[in-house]
């Protein structure tokens, strides 16, 4: 799985940890950004481990969530996303995470901005907006007041196939709402994009 660059805007944002072999965090720490996902029916930020040379998924063997009273194996996802059960009351006990990878592997952690649910080979320049305002919301609620000012202005969208060398960007000043757009393909994610001039 190769990641695209533009999904990483906004990573000093929201944290950006550096490992090999081991990661040992606090449950808040994914907590904080994951419970966002709830918020909307349209997009999400996903937690990923990737390898600092390759650019590829890291290889993940075990997640272990722990505490003094109970120990639990999260179940591993087959896209490599790093994913926790979000719960409040976990979040009050704020038990310990540990992330075990492929000896060797020099891993960040990365977040993808992308949609939950896409239309299937039309979008509308109605749509088109709602997803440009939920990205934007996401990403304002995870920068929080602090760092607010950073956040960059999602000024589009990007359609992405399942042939990943075929996209299509959609910037919001030039697709207006009463616009539609039909595609050969099925379209498979939407993904964010962003003011040249916060690059």
């Amino acid at each position: 799985m190769n990641f695209r660059n533009t999904l990483y805007l906004g990573l000093a944002l929201i944290g950006n940890h550096v490992f090999a072999q081991d990661l040992n965090l606090r449950y808040a720490e994914l907590y904080n950004k994951q419970r966002y996902n709830q918020e909307s029916s349209l997009v999400e930020v996903r937690s990923f481990l990737i390898d600092k040379q390759s650019q590829q998924a890291c290889v993940i063997k075990q997640i272990i969530m722990y505490s003094k009273q109970h120990s639990e194996q999260l179940p591993l996802l087959a896209t490599g996303e790093v994913k926790i059960p979000v719960d409040a009351h976990l979040r009050k006990v704020n038990p310990d995470i540990k992330i075990s990878v492929t000896d060797g592997q020099d891993c960040n952690f990365h977040y993808q901005f992308t949609s939950k649910r896409t239309p299937h080979n039309t979008i509308t320049g109605k749509e088109a907006l709602q997803y440009q305002m939920a990205f934007s919301q996401l990403m304002t609620n995870l920068s929080g007041r602090v760092g607010s000012w950073l956040v960059p202005k999602v000024t589009g969208i990007e359609v992405h196939f399942k042939d990943s060398s075929i996209t299509d960007k959609l910037w919001i000043n030039e697709f207006t709402a009463t616009d539609n757009k039909h595609y050969e393909l099925a379209i498979e994610s939407i993904t964010p994009l962003f003011d040249q001039g916060s690059n």
